[in-house]
């Protein structure tokens, strides 16, 4: 859901290009000249389409939680599930370990051990009860995904799309 794949699904696809198409549309009748519209448009473009993809649609479902056995490193999650968060870690109480918990937690290892080698880290969190921590959606949200991308965009544009029609027939009367 993070890859190319995910971007020019049908539905989100088209939904994008309504909206690019009605954004264009409402910086023309705003700015009246072509290449300035242009920039506006490929500049808000990019900032609303950047910021879906990394900031929200890790969002639109509440990710599944998956804790493991620290030495389990060869259960993995499907290579086509998105992990959402992969490198934290949890107490035994279920408390996700903060960065600063995390990097002291690594000092404490690498002090006690003199340095790290292979396993040490996950040795170490098995005995203390820590857990790997990981939040995921699995693939079979793909479409759940995409329906919810493309809601969201056709709603945008029909908001462009009305704005501008707000705007030219104000400018005529």
């Amino acid at each position: 859901m993070r890859t190319a794949a995910f971007v020019v699904a049908a539905p989100s696809l088209m939904a994008v290009t309504l909206f690019a198409f009605a954004l264009g549309v409402l910086a023309g009748a705003l700015l009246r000249r072509t290449i300035p519209a242009m920039v506006a448009t490929l500049v808000t473009y990019l900032a609303v389409r950047i910021t879906t993809e990394e900031s929200l649609r890790a969002h639109y479902r509440t990710p599944l939680i998956r804790t493991t056995d620290p030495n389990a490193g060869a259960d993995q999650l499907p290579l086509t599930d998105w992990t959402v968060t992969d490198d934290a870690w949890v107490d035994s109480s279920g408390h996700r370990l903060t960065d600063s918990e995390k990097t002291d937690l690594l000092n404490t290892i690498y002090q006690e051990s003199g340095s790290a080698p292979d396993g040490v880290v996950e040795k170490y969190l098995a005995a203390h009860g820590r857990r790997h921590y990981t939040e995921y959606h699995p693939a079979s949200g793909f479409w759940t995904f995409q329906a919810i991308e493309a809601a969201l965009f056709l709603g945008l544009a029909t908001a462009l799309f009305l704005a501008t029609a707000w705007l030219v027939r104000r400018r005529i009367t």
